[in-house]
């Protein structure tokens, strides 16, 4: 059963393909955190994890894609997929977004990637 999530914002919806260049697996949501940043104000705005997991979970589940979780194990050498859901204000009309990789240990930006250019 699927829950209608209802919001007075945007959502921006990012499809990430990741690989894991290590020689064991590793998760990418272990000491990272993804943000969307809007590169004109320096707004941070971070995931929504209930419309994340649940959009993720319907994409493998019922549409038979092959994505993974933020949590989930990346094995080395092996591309995988995941979509995160951010919520923005409406009246943010421009486009100018970057994600943002923050690890979560030092609170320190680790690498931006522009996005909608």
């Amino acid at each position: 059963e699927s829950e209608i999530h209802k919001t007075d914002k945007n959502y921006c919806t990012v499809k990430l393909q990741m690989t894991n260049k290590g020689n064991i697996p590793a998760q990418a949501g272990d000491k990272n955190l993804f943000t969307l940043v809007d590169t004109k104000s320096k707004q941070l705005y971070y995931p929504n994890s209930d419309i994340t997991i649940e959009l993720n979970s319907y994409n493998k589940n019922m549409l038979h894609q092959n994505v993974s979780f933020i949590s989930d194990d990346l094995n080395p050498n092996v591309p995988t997929e995941v979509t995160i859901v951010f919520e923005i204000p409406t009246e943010v009309k421009d486009k100018n977004f970057s994600i943002c990789i923050v690890d979560t240990e030092t609170k320190k930006e680790k690498l931006y990637l522009d996005l909608f250019k």
